[in-house]
């Protein structure tokens, strides 16, 4: 994934993921203790799910899913920051989609009776030194 992709995964699910859980929720906005700064008393870290936004009233920025991983990890390099956060997405993004997985199987397969012929095993022998075969 590019950058860009990850920007459009929920930074609600990334935070969850990492192990920040919102303090409370108030219409579209789900407030924060902030992860990095010295520990608050009162949520001033705020992402809007409508527009999938961040906005930390502390430091007066905001951003995007990459732009919040760029602080919290400010050590990495941008190639492991990607590799990272599609790490913590990787199963997700592998589950294949709930409308096509949850139809039963036998519903689309039609029982046509074969008319293929049949093999018949006149003779059975040792395959012999080949290597080729062998090996």
């Amino acid at each position: 994934m590019n950058i860009k992709q990850l920007n459009e995964l929920s930074i609600i699910d990334f935070l969850s993921k990492i192990g920040f859980e919102p303090s409370y929720k108030r219409g579209e906005n789900q407030w924060y203790v902030y992860p990095i700064r010295e520990p608050e008393h009162f949520p001033s870290f705020k992402v809007n799910t409508s527009i999938n936004r961040w906005y930390d009233y502390g430091l007066m920025q905001g951003g995007k899913l990459f732009d919040l991983a760029e602080k919290l990890y400010s050590n990495q390099d941008i190639s492991s920051l990607i590799e990272k956060i599609n790490g913590l997405f990787l199963f997700e993004q592998q589950m294949p989609n709930r409308s096509v997985s949850a139809k039963p199987i036998w519903l689309s397969v039609t029982e046509k009776p074969v008319n293929a012929t049949a093999i018949i095993i006149n003779e059975v022998k040792p395959f012999g030194n080949i290597p080729a075969i062998t090996s």
